[in-house]
Formats: C-alpha cells, sequence, structure tokens
C-alpha cells in the first residue's frame, strides 16, 4: 500500500475556506469507494493540517475527460456517470 501526504496550510486559509476544508475532511472520512481515494489519517495541529490519503496514481476523471478532444463516448460518459451516482447515493445513506 502506498499513500500521500498532503500538508495544508490553515494559516492561509480565511474563516469560510477553513469551514469548508473540515467539510470535506468530514465528508472525505465518510466515503468509502473503490474508486475513490481513500482518507486513512487526519493529524490537525494549530497551523497545519496533514492528511495522510491512499496514493491514486491515476489521475482523476477531468483530466481524462480533458484528453479525448472529440468528449467522451455516451456509452463511457454513462459509464462514469453512474460511478459518481453510486459514490453519492453511498455516501448519502452512509
Amino acid at each position: 500500500m502506498f499513500v500521500f501526504l498532503q500538508v495544508i496550510d490553515k494559516s492561509k486559509l480565511d474563516d469560510i475556506s477553513r469551514a469548508h476544508l473540515f467539510q470535506e475532511v468530514r465528508c472525505m472520512k465518510l466515503v468509502q469507494h473503490p474508486n475513490v481515494v481513500r482518507l486513512y489519517e487526519v493529524i490537525d495541529t494549530q497551523t497545519k493540517l496533514y492528511l495522510i490519503l491512499e496514493l491514486g496514481d491515476g489521475g482523476d476523471l477531468y483530466d481524462y475527460i480533458m484528453k479525448h478532444d472529440a468528449g467522451l463516448s455516451e456509452q463511457e460518459a454513462c459509464f462514469y456517470f453512474s460511478q459518481v451516482l453510486s459514490l453519492c447515493f453511498g455516501a448519502c445513506s452512509a
């Protein structure tokens, strides 16, 4: 298993950005889906937030779509959209 350490400097965030960050971290803790990078651990200090994440070196969906000048086929787009929906409904029911 390989992990990625993301370090966020909280002192550079305004109050709204900080609230959004902590809301996203709470959501990431709940989500366990095979197509989403998993959050393993959070270390919160006075000035920094350390996130230990699963290493997802395959890129993200946005970059994948942008590589295709003509866009994705309808079949491929439906496949990825269904994956996103399964994540959303799974997180809502957790």
